[in-house]
């Protein structure tokens, strides 16, 4: 089996298994595309509910770090349902932050862009 043929068989393998988690997406926010990079990312939190995203490596490990410093660990009754809508509500809020910073620093390009062309609707 030659190289090539042999990262296509693992890629594969690595679609399956991210589809099996349930992740809906092979594309970071930050432009990551390659599925060997991406993880399943829990939205809530591993312990309370398996409703993943998919998201690189990279993104992955700063947004756990962040959640982990910041949300309020796992109470002792992790069943109850304000609980984990609270944490499905700081879950949604990082990816939203997440998001907000990717489109500023994006806007900031294509103003930087549009200012070296001298374009203008005039």
């Amino acid at each position: 089996m030659t190289e090539s043929e042999s990262y296509r068989r693992r890629l594969a393998v690595r679609h399956r298994s991210l589809r099996r988690l349930g992740v809906p997406n092979v594309r970071c926010i930050c432009g990551e595309t390659d599925p060997m990079c991406f993880e399943a990312d829990h939205i809530y939190r591993r312990d309370l509910d398996d409703a993943c995203w998919g998201i690189c490596v990279n993104c992955h490990r700063k947004r756990s770090a962040r959640a982990e410093s910041e949300h309020p660990k796992v109470g002792f009754s992790p069943g109850d349902p304000l609980e984990r809508q609270g944490h499905l509500l700081l879950g949604v809020r990082d990816y939203l932050t997440f998001i907000a910073g990717h489109l500023d620093t994006s806007a900031e390009l294509m103003f930087r862009l549009a200012a070296k062309t001298g374009s203008s609707d005039d």
